[in-house]
């Protein structure tokens, strides 16, 4: 099994995760999250299959408090 597995997701509105697509290799989950962060204003986010890690993470917003 490759250990290197990640799926993508977006983050709807209402906060509910939309899985977006599989890829191996991180710097494949990089290139694809940086392509889908530029179609949508979301929250997108790559996880790790093995440990459920959420590896990497664009269009992040902060709330100000």
């Amino acid at each position: 099994m490759n250990q290197e597995e990640y799926e993508l997701f977006e983050v709807l509105p209402d906060g509910a995760p939309m899985w977006r697509g599989h890829v191996h290799r991180i710097q494949n989950a990089r290139e694809k999250l940086t392509e889908l962060s530029t179609t949508t204003k979301n929250e997108c986010f790559a996880m790790d299959l093995r440990t459920k890690e959420v590896v990497l993470r664009l269009n992040v917003t902060q709330n100000p408090q």
